[in-house]
Order: C-alpha cells, then sequence, then structure tokens
C-alpha cells in the first residue's frame, strides 16, 4: 500500500512537472522564439549592410585605382607632349637663330664686297683722273686713296691732300690745280651719292637713305670710329629688326587683331 502512494505521487510529480513544461512551452517559447529570430535578422541585415559596404569600398578602391592610372596616364601624356613642345620650341629658336646669322654673314660679306667695289672704283677713277690731268704720281696717289677709302671721306682727304701738295710744287698755273680739285670733288660727289648707296647699300639691303643717315648718325654719335662702323651696325639691325617684324605677323597678337 506504501508503494502504491509513492508510486501515485511519484506520477502526480511528473504530471505536475509535464504540465509545467507545456506551460512555459506555451508562454515562453513564442516569444523566445520570435526575439531570437529578430535579432537574427538584425544579424543578417547588419552582416548584408557590411557585405553592401564592403562591396562599395571594393568599388570605390577599384575607381580611385582608375583614376590613379588614368592621372598617371595623362600626367605622362602632358610630360611628354611638354617635352615635345619644348623640343620643338628650342628646335626653331635655333633654327631662327641659325638663320639670323646667315642672314648677318651674308650682310656683312655684301657690305665687304660692296665697299671693295667701291675702293676699286674710286682707286681707278682717281688714278685715271690724276694721270689725265698730268700730275706727278698720279696713279699711285689715286691708288692709295682709292684703298683707304673703305673709312669714309678718310681716302678722299688724304688723297686731296696729297694731290694737292703734289699739284702746287709741280704746276706753275692754277687751271691743273683746280682740274685736281674737280678729280676729287667729283669722286667724293659719286662715291656719297651713288657708288656707297648703290654698291653698299643694295647689297646689305639697306635704302641709300638709311646709308646716308647711318653715316650722318655714325659720325656724330662716334666721330671716326662711328663712320667705319655705321654701314655694318645698322645693316646688322636691320636684320635683326626685320626678323622681328616677321615673329610679330606670325604672332597671336598680330593675327588676333
Amino acid at each position: 500500500m506504501g508503494i502504491d502512494i509513492d508510486v501515485v505521487r511519484m506520477l502526480e510529480y511528473v504530471v505536475n512537472v509535464v504540465i509545467l513544461v507545456f506551460i512555459l512551452n506555451k508562454l515562453l517559447y513564442k516569444p523566445v522564439s520570435k526575439y531570437l529570430k529578430a535579432r537574427q535578422d538584425k544579424i543578417n541585415t547588419a552582416l548584408d549592410s557590411a557585405a553592401q559596404k564592403q562591396q562599395e569600398a571594393d568599388e570605390l578602391h577599384k575607381q580611385y585605382d582608375a583614376l590613379v592610372s588614368q592621372s598617371r596616364a595623362e600626367s605622362a601624356d602632358a610630360l611628354r607632349k611638354a617635352n615635345e613642345q619644348a623640343s620643338h620650341q628650342a628646335d626653331q629658336i635655333i633654327s631662327e637663330a641659325r638663320e639670323q646669322a646667315r642672314q648677318i654673314d651674308r650682310t656683312l660679306a655684301g657690305f665687304i664686297r660692296g665697299q671693295l667695289s667701291v675702293c676699286v672704283i674710286l682707286g681707278t677713277y682717281y688714278s685715271l683722273g690724276l694721270y689725265l690731268v698730268g700730275l706727278d704720281l698720279g696713279l699711285l696717289v689715286g691708288f692709295i686713296a682709292g684703298l683707304i677709302s673703305f673709312i669714309p671721306y678718310v681716302g678722299s682727304i688724304v688723297g686731296f691732300l696729297l694731290s694737292i701738295g703734289i699739284a702746287f710744287a709741280q704746276f706753275d698755273s692754277l687751271m691743273p690745280i683746280l682740274q685736281v680739285v674737280l678729280v676729287f670733288v667729283t669722286g667724293q660727289f659719286l662715291e656719297g651719292n651713288f657708288l656707297t648707296p648703290k654698291l653698299v647699300g643694295e647689297n646689305v639691303g639697306l635704302h641709300p637713305v638709311w646709308v646716308m643717315f647711318a653715316l650722318l648718325a655714325g659720325g656724330v654719335l662716334l666721330g671716326f670710329l662711328g663712320l667705319m662702323i655705321a654701314v655694318p651696325l645698322a645693316a646688322v639691325i636691320g636684320v635683326l629688326l626685320r626678323h622681328a617684324i616677321e615673329n610679330y605677323k606670325k604672332s597671336t597678337l598680330y593675327l588676333d587683331s
């Protein structure tokens, strides 16, 4: 009988436990499951968001790498173009400088040829003129006067003084002396108005008026030295000015206006 009571109590206890478990299951399972599911959903959402952000970060990194590569390529291309442009400009400047040097060389060579031509013509003229007048040593004096005529006025002055001195010593009348004077006056007139402007001025690319102006300015500013360097210096300045005008006409400053 005692055993039966213990069994009954045991059964009652088991039944109570089962009922308690059932009640707890009914009361707690759904809220806990719902809570756990909500937490799992939040975790999944957070993971998805993190994955999306990681994907966006990877995309931004790719874009950054692409921009860096493009910037490097553009920089390299710009540097190459700048180097090519600088090299082209340097070559152009060197070419222009060489062309200016060639023009100056041709101008100075033309000046020397023209001046030699003047000296030869004047020497021939003075020699023949003094010889025809009958002056002793007329050929030699005329040659000396023409030889040093590359210095403006000096050849004529030296030749004139020598010829006048010899004429006064040689002739007793005034007419031969006047003829000697006429030879040098005519020669000086021909040199100043025809020979130097034509033979020298045309060879150096200067108008005869500019040649006369250069001689006048050189004589006033530097005296004897100015007379010697006036024409070649004016010719070189003319070359540089013509080159500067050509560059100005090719520049955007002139073309835009």
